[in-house]
C-alpha cells in the first residue's frame, strides 16, 4: 500500500512509471499481491517473465548506481522526484511521499467484498466510542530488530484513551486472538476480540480498524493504514514512539500521540 501510494504520487507529478510486481511472483509473503482483489485496483504492470525475474534479482542485489534509486527505510527521500534513474527500489514507508494527495489515496483504497458480519460490526463501531487496538505478536517475537509493544505500552495507551474518551470499547485485532482474550482482562475495560477474519480475509480487519472512532496501533504498517484511513476528523491515534531496537526510524504521523516502549 505504501508502494502503490508512492506510485500514485509519482504519476500525480507527471512522471511516467509502471508497477513491477515481479517479487510477488517469486514469493507469497503476506498473501502476495492483493491490491486488485482488495481494492479493485488494476494498473499497468511489468510482465514477470523469466528474463525479467533474473533482471530484478540482479538489480536488487547489486543496485548499480547508474540505474537504481533505492530508498532509505522509513525516511523521506525528496530527491527521488527529480531522479533520472530508471528503476526505483524500496518500500517508501513515509507519509511525506503521498500525504499531499490524501484524497486520491482514499479514493483508491476503498475496500471490496466486505462480509455481512463485518458490515454489521462496522455499524456498531460507528455508533459507539470504539477504539481499535492492534497487538502484533507471532513473527515479531522472533525478529531481533523489531520492538514488541508490551504491557506497559498498552496500559499507557488505554489510560490515555480513557482520559479522553467517554465509555470506550476496545476492539482487539491480532495474529494471536486467543492469547489476547486473556491479556486484555488485566486492564478492566470493555473489549471484543475480532477473531473471524483469517487468511485471505485478514484485510477485513484493516477495514474494521478504519471504522473505529479511535486507534491504538502497533509498530506495524497494517494498523498504520487502519489508523491513517480512518476518516473520523476527531480521531485519536496512539502509536509506539520506537519501532525498532537498533534505530529511531518509524512511520508515525506528527499529530499522533506517541507512547514509549521499554
Amino acid at each position: 500500500m505504501f508502494q502503490y501510494s508512492f506510485y500514485l504520487s509519482l504519476k500525480e507529478k507527471g512522471m511516467k512509471c509502471k508497477i513491477d510486481t515481479t517479487l510477488y511472483s517469486m514469493s507469497d509473503m503476506h498473501n502476495g499481491f492483493e491490491l486488485d482483489r482488495i481494492f479493485n485496483i488494476f494498473e499497468q504492470q511489468t510482465e514477470p517473465n523469466y528474463i525479467h525475474k533474473v533482471l530484478v534479482k540482479l538489480l536488487r542485489r547489486f543496485k548499480p548506481a547508474s540505474l537504481v534509486y533505492a530508498d532509505k527505510p522509513y525516511q523521506y527521500c525528496e530527491s527521488v522526484f527529480q531522479t533520472k534513474k530508471k528503476y526505483l527500489i524500496g518500500d517508501w514507508i513515509n507519509v511525506q511521499y503521498f500525504d499531499r494527495i490524501r484524497d486520491l489515496i482514499e479514493k483508491n483504497y476503498i475496500f471490496q467484498n466486505i462480509s455481512a458480519r463485518n458490515y454489521e460490526t462496522a455499524g456498531i463501531m460507528q455508533a459507539r466510542n470504539s477504539v481499535s487496538l492492534h497487538i502484533r505478536r507471532g513473527d515479531y517475537l522472533n525478529l531481533p530488530y523489531y520492538c514488541v509493544c508490551d504491557d506497559k505500552y498498552y496500559e499507557s495507551a488505554i489510560t490515555y484513551i480513557k482520559a479522553e474518551v467517554e465509555d470506550p470499547i476496545f476492539y482487539i485485532f491480532s495474529n494471536e486472538p486467543d492469547w489476547c482474550a486473556n491479556f486484555m482482562k488485566k486492564f478492566g475495560v470493555k473489549f471484543k476480540v475480532v477473531d473471524w477474519n483469517q487468511g485471505v480475509d485478514s484485510y477485513q480487519d484493516m477495514y474494521l480498524m478504519t471504522q473505529c472512532k479511535h486507534n491504538i496501533i502497533a509498530n506495524s504498517t497494517f494498523s498504520w493504514w487502519g489508523a491513517w484511513l480512518n476518516e473520523n476528523s476527531q480521531k485519536l491515534v496512539i502509536a509506539p514512539q520506537k519501532w525498532f531496537k537498533t534505530n529511531d526510524n518509524n512511520a508515525n504521523c506528527i499529530d499522533w500521540h506517541l507512547v514509549e516502549i521499554n
